[in-house]
């Protein structure tokens, strides 16, 4: 037999084995590949992560409900006649004695009356570079308390501003300020005449500020918030709306 053809053969019958011998997936392959190029991993586990992070402190809002239920027994209440006390239970056994008449608080009247003495038209937020976020209501070393004799601008930012010694400034919208202003007493809408643009203004709290569209006075909370805020954003909404997020 001719050598150059025999070291052909042996060539070509090295190169069918090879080429046989290859699997669909070649684990050592991947292995090797991965440890080759291991830093692009790290790189993007490590972009996935700090977006991830950022979407949840920065985007993403925890959101969190609770219910209450309305007892009515048949004991006797110092703010009540015989056989018209009220209960509020929340989540836990409240008084077995006497008959109970449980129901969640649905009731327009009653929400309508809550949103009317707790001030629950007034909602508090804070801005920060990226996003704004929802305040409860004891977060804020403030309350805003409106003066429900005059007329009101609802769905307006209203930005406190602190500046030390219980001073804020008052900072409005550059532009928006409405002539169809919200009337607390009434509950309704009336309309005014045109104004300039109200402006910004250090006020002192249980000092009022009026302008023609608003007209309030801050509150000190009782109860120092734990939270140091650079602004505390104040939006008033009618009664009616109020009233509909309690009943949604």
């Amino acid at each position: 037999m001719i050598p150059e053809k025999q070291n052909t053969k042996s060539k070509s019958d090295e190169q069918k084995e090879k080429y046989g011998s290859f699997a669909l997936f070649d684990v050592e392959h991947f292995l090797r590949r991965i440890l080759k190029n291991w830093y692009w991993f790290v790189l993007m586990l490590s972009i996935g992560y700090v977006a991830s992070w950022f979407y949840g402190k920065y985007y993403a809002q925890n959101i969190y409900s609770s219910s209450l239920s309305l007892s009515i027994s048949n004991n006797t209440s110092s703010y009540f006649t015989p056989n018209q006390s009220i209960n509020f239970i929340w989540g836990q056994g409240g008084n077995q004695d006497g008959i109970y008449l449980k129901k969640m608080l649905l009731s327009r009247s009653h929400n309508e009356y809550l949103v009317k003495e707790l001030n629950l038209f007034v909602n508090y937020q804070t801005k920060g570079t990226i996003k704004a976020t929802y305040l409860d209501k004891d977060d804020s070393p403030v309350f805003l308390e409106v003066d429900r004799k005059h007329l009101q601008q609802v769905n307006y930012p209203i930005a406190l501003i602190p500046k030390g010694k219980d001073s804020y400034e008052v900072v409005l919208p550059e532009e928006d300020q409405s002539t169809n202003l919200y009337s607390y007493e009434f509950e309704g809408f009336q309309s005014i005449d045109a104004y300039p643009r109200p402006a910004n203004k250090i006020i002192k709290v249980n000092e009022w500020y009026t302008s023609p569209n608003l007209r309030f006075r801050l509150v000190k909370n009782p109860v120092e918030s734990r939270i140091k805020l650079d602004n505390i954003i104040v939006n008033l909404s009618t009664v009616n709306d109020a009233v509909n997020g309690i009943t949604l």
